[in-house]
């Protein structure tokens, strides 16, 4: 009995998922892209700033937490670096 049931949700939970790929992706071309409102090089630049400035936070973040752990840390380290260059 549970197992039926336990299959019976599992099915349900990828039907809903199959059901939200698909609203989500239908709408993402919809969507306009945010930079698209931004018109002329200053604002442009200004909007780049202020990404460049939040990756630069979340990265400090993450940065600390993970020095806490200094094997962890380093595996990040180089991750990020392959990223970067």
């Amino acid at each position: 009995m549970f197992h039926l049931n336990k299959q019976k949700m599992i099915d349900e939970l990828e039907e809903t998922e199959m059901e939200l790929n698909y609203t989500y992706e239908s709408r993402l071309s919809k969507v306009p892209a945010p930079t698209w409102f931004i018109h002329g090089p200053e604002r442009i630049i200004k909007k780049e700033l202020k990404i460049l400035s939040r990756a630069k936070k979340l990265l400090a973040f993450v940065w600390a937490f993970f020095s806490m752990k200094k094997q962890i840390f380093q595996k990040f380290t180089k991750r990020v670096l392959k990223l970067i260059y």
